[in-house]
């Protein structure tokens, strides 16, 4: 009798699509679920099994070894330019400038139209392509191969991606080829329905074909959307259905609410970057945009002491007191019964009551008071908890220097 693969199922799967590179018959696909997520799905016929798919599952199995010297930075870039054309201060635009003129190649996440993919670049004049945040899930298929080509080669390769698809890199690529690999990660809230965006497009009176940006700074800065309609008309928004969806947690990945690649400090990157939200030392920064980047390793310090960056030492209690997305999953969210029931609203509810029961905050925050107070709590008490565990950390290791 024939063995399928165990694969995570779709309460654990994060996502990654690692296991699709890596089968030699090609018999896993990513079929769009009813709640707007990939998942894999097997091929039984085809299947060998070799359990190659196993074998790099980021979820069954993490290779890389855990930092014990992470230090968080305030960092932006000086280039005005760059900064403003990023989400944040600009650091991951800069590393990725310097590591592409010294001939190196760039794995990041670009907009194509309404939909979001991993591509690799080799040139400065194609950055733009993969700055700025998106806040939908990347389709990774065939980067992990293109990359393994690259390394194969004796290029060196930067990769950027969620935590999910940073560990899943590390499974894809073998240890002997990772001295030219190096990783950035972000601090990641988690993923949402792609069902979220075809909402908002539902919604709107001229039809939607691409996304500009998911956060035009030119325009505004925090969250503000600008889209190309049909017509070569433009839609400019900060508050819609997709970011009150998305920043309520109420459609995110289920392995999102118990995301394990950053609980605690579980990091396989060289560097985490991501908003640097609650500083009060920078504060005037915050408009033009201020970057958290956390150090892991040697190569993460290689990549920041960069000319083009202005860097300063940050505490960690500073650093995470607005940033629980570093070290916190919004597990108690997976409890709201609107998550449970999203896949039955998209399809048969109307485009009022979405808008009006699925995205706005009062209404939810009545709904979902008592959980709201009980989150808030175990948020208290986790901050203490990890500056504690990376304050014994960092003392352990001083006196082993030491």
């Amino acid at each position: 009798m024939r063995c399928v693969p165990k694969l995570p199922n779709t309460h654990k799967c994060a996502g990654c699509l690692a296991c699709g590179d890596v089968c030699p018959t090609e018999c896993i696909s990513f079929p769009l679920m009813g709640d707007g997520h990939f998942h894999p799905h097997i091929d039984k016929n085809k299947c060998v099994q070799c359990l190659s798919c196993e074998r790099v599952c980021p979820v069954l199995n993490m290779r890389k070894g855990l930092s014990e010297r992470s230090q968080p930075y305030a960092v932006w870039s000086k280039d005005i330019k760059l900064r403003l054309k990023s989400s944040s201060g600009g650091v991951f635009g800069q590393i990725a400038k310097e590591f592409l003129s010294s001939g190196g190649y760039v794995a990041g996440a670009t907009i194509e139209g309404l939909n979001v993919k991993h591509i690799i670049i080799h040139s400065v004049d194609e950055l733009p392509l993969i700055q700025g945040s998106k806040y939908l899930q990347s389709e990774t298929v065939g980067i992990y191969k293109d990359v393994r080509k690259l390394l194969d080669k004796k290029k060196k390769v930067l990769f950027s991606g969620t935590g999910c698809q940073v560990a899943a890199i590390y499974n894809v690529i073998p240890k002997k080829l990772w001295a030219n690999l190096y990783t950035i990660d972000l601090i990641c809230h988690g993923v949402p329905s792609r069902y979220d965006l075809n909402i908002y497009c539902r919604m709107q009176e001229k039809k939607i074909v691409c996304i500009d940006s998911f956060r035009d700074k030119m325009w505004k800065p925090g969250y503000a959307m600008t889209c190309t309609c049909d017509d070569g008309s433009k839609i400019r928004s900060d508050i819609n259905y997709f970011f009150e969806a998305f920043n309520n947690n109420k459609t995110l990945r289920w392995a999102c609410y118990e995301c394990k690649f950053k609980t605690g400090l579980n990091r396989c990157s060289d560097i985490t970057i991501g908003d640097f939200w609650g500083n009060k030392k920078y504060f005037a920064e915050l408009p033009k945009g201020l970057s958290l980047c956390i150090l892991h390793s040697e190569k993460g310090n290689q990549m920041l002491c960069n000319e083009g960056l202005y860097i300063d030492k940050a505490t960690w209690a500073e650093s995470i007191l607005k940033n629980k997305d570093y070290f916190l999953p919004t597990n108690y969210y997976k409890y709201h019964p609107l998550r449970w029931i999203y896949p039955y609203l998209v399809k048969y509810a109307s485009n009022y009551f979405l808008s009006k029961y699925i995205a706005n905050i009062k209404i939810d925050g009545c709904f979902y008071f008592p959980l709201r107070i009980v989150d808030s709590i175990f948020q208290h008490c986790n901050h203490k908890n990890v500056c504690k565990q990376i304050t014994k950390m960092l003392w352990a290791v001083k006196n082993i220097s030491g």
